[in-house]
């Protein structure tokens, strides 16, 4: 048979062994082979490959794929699947206040906690309507949803049952600050099946602090340092997973040998801790203007990336590696079946711009009932038909499957090139990953993946 080079296939050649990934299979398809195949990849003589087992290990993985093959249907069709995704997740917001002022913040904390009457039409919602999904899954968001704390556990309770009964699948996550992430409520949020975290950590002590910090200026380091350390030593359990989110300023990226370094001598020893490296730019609202001259160009952050492979970087970069699969890549708010609940019932499609007219599109009543708008809910699960020419030539796009930003978009702002980081800098993250994530091709060996 005659093969030709998937599209969506990255070789990332500047390393000791050629890193090859595809975005259609996603972190399966990581593999590492000698410098000589990547010779005969680049210029397409598969026939002068001398071991067929390697070109079988290349069809397999996704690199090589007949010629007859349309790879734009096969990607369309996964758009279509994921989209329509037979799950039910609910992004909820057990309050939109947060004792945090941070500077790069985009939220305005107009509502407070979420009333025993819409907690009931929550759950009578769920109760209702999930015969009709998979799974359910839950993320707790905010606002600071740790400060309603008793709002999670009541709704986790009642999610936990209505599961059980009707033999559903039931995931959730939180995304805190970490202030109130006391090894006591991590145990009650674990008992309760919440089994991912992301806490924000920007870098060393000084610079979180000018950043993060309580109204009255009062920083947030030590404590939320003092709490992942907490977890880290008395947690026994290998289920839950923990992000760290590190907002890199300009300042950050300067000294980002000690970020790292603070990070790696706490950190890197435990595999249940992964990284978020990200840059802060502007997400809206006004307080991000007093930090403009801190606010990380593409460039950058790009050079930034480029160091950290110069030397002996050890932290997971977990978190990154996820996105590179199809089923985390796409943005939430482009599924029929994701919705926002805000903590007084109106429901959105995006976490990032609550003032956007298009993202407002319900209410969630206290009668379980969801009135939603289907027009406006529809342009977010249709939003990749406007994408440019450039996503269909891209070899991130079996990943993102034109839809790492619907709001964008949306909004008319999302340019070509305008992704996610690791489309971005898809062959600095593949350098940077932990080579037993890859599958490593010798000559004469077996091969197993890892």
């Amino acid at each position: 048979m005659e093969y030709k080079l998937s599209k969506c296939t990255v070789m990332c050649e500047d390393c000791e062994w050629v890193r090859l990934y595809n975005s259609l299979k996603g972190t399966d398809s990581f593999l590492m082979v000698p410098k000589q195949t990547f010779i005969y990849l680049k210029s397409k003589k598969y026939e002068s490959i001398s071991h067929q087992n390697l070109i079988h290990q290349l069809v397999e993985m996704g690199h090589l794929i007949p010629m007859s093959r349309n790879e734009d249907e096969t990607i369309q069709a996964e758009i279509i699947r994921q989209i329509n995704e037979p799950v039910l997740r609910l992004i909820i917001m057990p309050t939109e206040r947060c004792s945090f002022r941070c500077q790069y913040c985009y939220e305005e904390f107009k509502n407070g906690k979420m009333t025993e009457e819409l907690q009931k039409g929550i759950i009578k919602f769920v109760e209702e309507n999930l015969d009709k999904y998979t799974a359910l899954d839950v993320r707790w968001f905010g606002g600071e949803p740790l400060e309603a704390l008793d709002v999670i556990e009541g709704l986790s309770k009642e999610f936990l049952a209505i599961c059980r009964a009707k033999h559903k699948r039931y995931e959730s996550s939180i995304t805190t600050n970490g202030y109130y992430l006391t090894f006591e409520n991590f145990r009650r949020l674990f008992s309760l099946h919440v089994l991912n975290y992301q806490v924000t950590l920007d870098g060393i002590r000084d610079i979180h602090d000018r950043q993060r910090f309580l109204a009255g200026n009062i920083g947030t380091y030590d404590r939320i340092v003092s709490n992942l350390l907490s977890i880290k030593r008395w947690c026994r359990s290998q289920k839950p997973f923990i992000t760290i989110r590190v907002n890199l300023t300009r300042e950050a990226i300067e000294r980002v040998d000690e970020v790292i370094g603070f990070f790696s001598d706490n950190f890197a020893d435990d595999p249940r801790f992964g990284f978020s490296l990200q840059r802060v730019a502007d997400w809206g609202g006004e307080r991000v203007e007093e930090m403009k001259e801190e606010l990380v160009s593409v460039n950058a952050y790009e050079s930034m990336l480029d160091s950290l492979k110069k030397n002996s970087f050890k932290l997971s970069l977990r978190p990154h590696a996820a996105l590179f699969d199809a089923d985390n890549a796409v943005c939430y708010a482009a599924r029929k079946n994701s919705f926002v609940i805000g903590s007084e019932g109106t429901v959105y499609k995006c976490t990032a711009d609550f003032r956007m007219k298009e993202n407002n599109i319900g209410k969630l009543l206290e009668n379980g009932q969801m009135e939603l708008n289907p027009e406006k809910a529809d342009r977010w699960s249709d939003a990749w038909m406007k994408t440019s020419q450039d996503c269909r030539r891209c070899a991130f796009e079996g990943a993102c499957l034109r839809n790492s930003c619907p709001s964008g978009i949306l909004k008319g702002t999302a340019l070509p090139g305008d992704c996610l980081l690791e489309k971005k800098y898809v062959k600095q993250y593949l350098r940077l990953f932990d080579e037993s994530w890859f599958l490593k091709w010798k000559e004469n060996e077996s091969h197993e993946s890892t």
